[in-house]
């Protein structure tokens, strides 16, 4: 994370991810979306529709 401060607002100051942790960030998503593609891969197809009907409501 970088901080910097707000040339208008002293109070003010600006949080952003460095390439760093962008990259980082994208490679915990990519492994998050893996383990959520083997979870929904092992259901059962009669339990995908109430899986999903449940996680809309």
């Amino acid at each position: 994370m970088a901080r910097s401060k707000d040339a208008n607002d002293r109070h003010d100051i600006q949080v952003s991810l460095t390439s760093d942790g962008c990259a980082l960030t994208d490679r915990v998503v990519g492994v998050r979306l893996a383990r959520e593609r083997d979870l929904l891969a092992n259901l059962e197809a009669v339990s995908k529709p109430a899986l999903l009907r449940d996680l809309e409501s």
